[in-house]
């Protein structure tokens, strides 16, 4: 009678020494190999941790509404929208020129499906004015942070009471906004040179994005949806605007 070990042993002898050596060593990398790749996958989930706090710290999400701003578009449609004043013989304030720049996207956005400037609007009792424009109209704006060696404009202040009156120092690179661009600031500043401020805040406050940000926001500095811009809303056209703005501006 064969006991269980001699049976194990006449098993074993039955298989070539060279396929003996392969189980006994897969037998013995095996325990390796899952080792390696689970401090593969923690060093690789680690870095992945890493990357994503990183991220978090140096560059907080946007807000999904809120377009990238064109600023090229916002310091060369100011200027002409400077120049044309001066030649209509209309004093531009900062908050009428801001005004002025949110007609005109409206205007543009209705006939052809983009804004100009690309700018985001708040509520105010003014009425909808641009955040960007709002911080390059500023004097201690840093243009260096925009590639500009300075201001395309001067400040003045007084004539116009307490407000900020700007003052071109160059023409405006009509190579850098559209005909139609032209044509939108040219509607615009024709709307608030025949509007006196109480007229424009009127107008400005029918608008139903400027009321549903002024109700829904409770009050003034609330940002304007840019869904509601429109005259027929299209929100497929605007999240198509929304990511080209931060992908190509």
């Amino acid at each position: 009678m064969i006991n269980i070990d001699d049976q194990q042993q006449l098993e074993v002898s039955r298989y070539p020494n060279e396929l003996i050596d392969q189980i006994t060593t897969a037998k013995t990398a095996w325990p390796v190999r899952i080792g390696q790749a689970i401090v593969g996958f923690g060093l690789a989930l680690a870095k992945m941790v890493r990357n994503i706090v990183r991220m978090l710290i140096s560059a907080p999400p946007e807000d999904p509404l809120s377009y990238h701003p064109n600023r090229e578009k916002i310091v060369e449609g100011a200027l002409f929208l400077l120049q044309q004043a001066g030649r209509d013989s209309v004093r531009l304030t900062t908050d009428t020129m801001r005004i002025a720049m949110f007609l005109a996207d409206k205007w543009h956005l209705d006939e052809y499906g983009r804004p100009v400037f690309f700018d985001n609007y708040v509520a105010t009792a003014a009425g909808p004015l641009g955040i960007a424009a709002g911080e390059m109209f500023e004097p201690a704006f840093a243009w260096s942070n925009v590639g500009a060696d300075a201001a395309p404009w001067t400040h003045e202040k007084g004539t116009l009471g307490n407000v900020s009156v700007l003052i071109a120092v160059r023409e405006p690179d009509l190579r850098l906004i559209s005909d139609s661009d032209v044509d939108a600031i040219s509607s615009a500043l024709s709307i608030v040179g025949a509007l006196g401020e109480d007229e424009i805040r009127h107008f400005t406050h029918r608008n139903h994005a400027y009321s549903a940000a002024w109700r829904n926001g409770a009050g003034a500095g609330s940002q304007l949806d840019p869904r509601l811009v429109l005259e027929e809303r299209d929100d497929d056209l605007i999240d198509d605007l929304l990511y080209i703005s931060r992908h190509t501006l």
